[in-house]
């Protein structure tokens, strides 16, 4: 029998337009205040436990295999234990996205029964004065690393994720030792995204092109950042946002991805195979070839660059206009 690779199977599951990849935010409450989060501070939806239920439900019988379980801050709901027991049992491949201060022993023992394919979470400096200065909370860092230290002791598959910002990286090395003593994967990013809340700006957290030039320079090999989609291939330039993957917002609204909140439909009124099979936006998306991006053939970076059209969305609002902020990054990362 022929063996079949991974990226045979993603083609096959595209061909067919199956909803491969879903991240589902379970809640826009977070009991963090990031500076660099670009999710709106003033709203607070979440979907009913029965509501939860029929996303599920419809998300398993429309073929979806991994399915991410974020926020918000997901934990901060009382029956996340049981959501995530139901999603697991209903035989997702469960990531959860997580700030880590709220993992208590019965939540790191339910992963431990039922593991998880990762727990991510978030760390944004090797000190509590660092980190916590970023999250907005004393205590957050020594809560985090309570957690990780916990699901490492259990075997969890543990992953730091980090942003790099003006605020955090004089500790770079730092954070790389911490990580490499826990044996934990650090990924990490200079992408910070403009924020949804008008009037509230990240200028001041983005490094400059030459910080990040220097960064890149340092005597290290290791490579930093992690600028990648472990499910996209070096040679494709469009992500496949909306095609094999999208976004359930906690307010029901299904968007092509976390970032590119383009308003698909909402599940209050439509099945998710209705918007999934029938949308107009997601249509029109999935429509959107290279050559809908002009600046973009040409450029010198292309081979490298990680287009992001969400990125550009939350920029210009606009997914068809490449994100200014995104060329700057790569310029610096890749020019000689």
């Amino acid at each position: 029998m022929k063996e079949t690779s991974f990226h045979d199977f993603l083609r096959e599951i595209r061909s067919r337009r199956v909803p491969f990849n879903t991240v589902f935010e379970l809640t826009s409450r977070c009991n963090l205040s990031c500076v660099h989060c670009y999710q709106a501070r003033q709203a607070h939806d979440e979907p009913t436990r029965e509501a939860v239920r029929s996303v599920l439900s419809q998300l398993a019988q429309a073929g979806c295999l991994k399915l991410t379980l974020t926020g918000g801050e997901p934990t901060l709901r009382k029956d996340f234990g049981d959501i995530y027991r139901e999603a697991h049992e209903k035989g997702f491949a469960v990531t959860v996205y997580t700030n880590g201060t709220l993992l208590d022993r019965e939540l790191i023992g339910l992963f431990a029964e039922k593991p998880p394919l990762t727990v991510e979470l978030s760390l944004y400096g090797a000190t509590a004065e660092t980190h916590d200065r970023v999250t907005g909370k004393n205590g957050s860092f020594e809560a985090t690393m309570k957690s990780l230290r916990r699901m490492k002791e259990d075997g969890l598959p543990v992953v730091i994720k980090s942003v790099v910002m003006t605020l955090n990286f004089r500790e770079l090395e730092l954070l790389r030792s911490l990580a490499k003593g826990l044996g934990v994967p650090l990924q990490s990013t200079f992408r910070i995204f403009a924020p949804a809340d008008e009037g509230r700006s990240v200028a001041s957290l983005r490094l400059s092109s030459r910080e990040i030039r220097t960064l890149m320079s340092e005597k290290t090999k290791e490579p930093f950042p992690v600028e990648e989609d472990a499910m996209r291939r070096e040679e494709t330039f469009l992500c496949l946002a909306g095609s094999d993957s999208c976004c359930i917002g906690s307010d029901g609204e299904v968007y092509p991805c976390t970032v590119l909140r383009w308003k698909c439909g909402n599940l209050k009124k439509l099945t998710f195979n209705e918007i999934w099979n029938d949308s107009p936006v997601l249509k029109r998306w999935r429509s959107v070839t290279e050559n809908d991006y002009p600046s973009c053939i040409g450029c010198r970076f292309r081979s490298r660059c990680r287009f992001c059209p969400g990125m550009g969305f939350m920029e210009n609002g606009d997914a068809l206009v490449p994100s200014k902020e995104l060329c700057r990054i790569t310029e610096a990362l890749w020019c000689e």
